[in-house]
């Protein structure tokens, strides 16, 4: 996230896999491992779209933005505990 609160790229548990098995040293700078090709959902979006993006580009983590600033993150379990949780609401 720059200091305009805009987001750079993700860093996730498969960058760190590359990492490690590149043997790139744990010490290398974020800026140069983490995924700039950044999906993100908007905060007005709704989980199955959401789920959807997830789905179509093969990840598990989506920043969420707000007018351009980066608001939070969403994650392949929030999208099954949501999920979960309404099919158990209306059996």
């Amino acid at each position: 996230i720059d200091d305009d609160g805009k987001p750079l790229g993700i860093f996730t548990e498969r960058d760190l896999v590359r990492v490690v098995a590149e043997n790139l040293g744990l010490d290398i700078p974020l800026s140069k491992v983490m995924s700039r090709k950044l999906i993100t959902a908007n905060t007005s979006e709704s989980i199955v779209s959401a789920a959807m993006k997830m789905i179509e580009n093969n990840i598990r983590h989506l920043p969420v933005i707000e007018e351009g600033r980066a608001v939070g993150m969403v994650s392949i379990r929030d999208i099954v505990r949501a999920l979960m949780a309404q099919e158990l609401a209306y059996p």
